[in-house]
């Protein structure tokens, strides 16, 4: 399975190279060194993020899989398989509103209308998916998992809480990256993931 996603990443690489080669020589003719920089230098902790936030998502399997047994592992992750499709639509509402808050940046008191907006839209959408989720969470694992993963069920009502925080927190990272203030970002997803390996022990 590995190999196979191995080489399917691979092939899709060879074509995206193939489709884009004769850009390769104007590329070169007008490489920057300057502006090249610039985004090194902008961009490292976007890409530190991005891994922080892979590590953050599997690090609890990870660890579970150390300290637990096989059968908690499946009943665990089948929780957050679900949860993770969640945090996907709220992260694609977050990213969505990111060129309206990029373009009054500097306006305080229309970012301010915008966030308020966004905020309860998001505890529109939220609150009835985290409620409606607890009710009918014992119906709902056993129909898409089976009856086997019944013990994943208290994983999933205690995960689903976590939806309101993050959907606020997302908007809030995207306030913080339009005003250029990414690195105070990273340094709090390094401190969530330092706590997070420590509270997972415990």
């Amino acid at each position: 399975l590995i190999l196979s996603y191995l080489a399917s990443a691979l092939f899709s690489l060879l074509i995206t190279v193939f489709f884009i080669r004769k850009f390769f020589p104007l590329l070169l003719k007008r490489f920057n060194k300057d502006i090249f920089k610039k985004i090194i230098c902008l961009s490292w902790s976007f890409a530190g993020l991005t891994i922080a936030g892979i590590i953050l998502i599997s690090l609890d399997i990870t660890m579970l899989g150390f300290l637990k047994s096989a059968e908690i592992v499946g009943n665990y992750s089948i929780a957050t398989r679900i949860v993770q499709g969640l945090f996907l639509i709220s992260g694609m509402f977050s990213g969505a509103l990111l060129p309206s808050i990029s373009r009054f940046a500097n306006n305080k008191e229309q970012i301010s209308v915008i966030i308020r907006k966004a905020n309860s839209f998001i505890l529109m959408m939220t609150i009835p998916l985290i409620f409606g989720g607890i009710l009918i969470s014992h119906k709902l694992i056993p129909a898409i998992f089976g009856f086997q993963y019944q013990q994943g069920i208290l994983s999933f009502q205690i995960l689903l809480l976590v939806l309101l925080p993050f959907s606020l927190l997302n908007i809030l990272n995207y306030l913080l990256l339009s005003s250029n203030l990414q690195n105070k970002i990273f340094k709090y997803v390094m401190l969530t993931l330092f706590l997070n390996i420590i509270l997972n022990f415990v």
